[in-house]
């Protein structure tokens, strides 16, 4: 019986704006379904940013038929202002349905202490991967449900950004200290569910320090 919100959009942080930041806010126990009609970045995404947050909650969300469920990616940040976006925690919610083609993900983003915990992230067979973390620190995804992707694309795909550097990232830096532990994988043994690694070859995107233990994975 939560509140539904039909079409709705959030678009956090105004870009390249130095501490006009939003940080400390929290999604709780909503339903969001889009009709077509949301935009916020230039998509029909459910939450996204044009510039950095922190400190966001999002607890017991439903969100479904979007072209990507939670968007906070680097290309909207800007250098020398903006960092990753840290503390954001994803508990508890389903996220699914996704449509749209290539380009699009349930979620995506670069971070830093990003906690994705109980949380089932389902179907992007109308899209691209399930989750894609072009860059996380210090970060834990735990407890998880991942299914259901599009042919020759990924449950996780986690890579880093380009070790000579990009946008707000210094030249070496890598995605490290990372937990992915007790989740649930279903999907395509052929297709890698999870890949870690620079994001197609050719590219110098490191990646270290990484515990990957006790998953389970149901793959055909």
């Amino acid at each position: 019986n939560n509140p539904m919100i039909i079409g709705g959009a959030f678009q956090l942080s105004p870009p390249g704006i130095a501490g006009i930041d939003t940080y400390d806010w929290r999604f709780m126990d909503l339903k969001f379904e889009n009709s077509g009609a949301a935009a916020a970045c230039g998509l029909n995404n459910a939450f996204c940013t044009s510039g950095e947050v922190r400190d966001i909650l999002f607890l017991r969300l439903y969100v479904r038929r979007y072209n990507r469920a939670l968007y906070f990616g680097a290309g909207t940040l800007t250098a020398g202002i903006d960092q990753p976006h840290e503390g954001l925690a994803v508990v508890d919610s389903q996220l699914e349905d996704i449509y749209g083609g290539g380009g699009q993900n349930i979620m995506q983003g670069v971070f830093r202490k990003l906690a994705l915990m109980g949380t089932l992230l389902r179907n992007t067979t109308e899209a691209e991967h399930v989750t894609r973390f072009l860059y996380l620190n210090k970060s834990v995804i735990s407890n998880n449900v991942f299914r259901e992707t599009d042919t020759g694309r990924h449950l996780i795909k986690l890579h880093a950004p380009n070790w000579a550097g990009e946008t707000i990232h210094p030249a070496g830096t890598h995605s490290e200290q990372i937990i992915i532990s007790e989740n649930h994988f279903h999907g395509w043994l052929e297709d890698y569910p999870v890949a870690i690694g620079p994001h197609t070859d050719g590219f110098d995107q490191r990646v270290r320090d990484v515990i990957f233990e006790s998953n389970w994975g149901n793959l055909s």
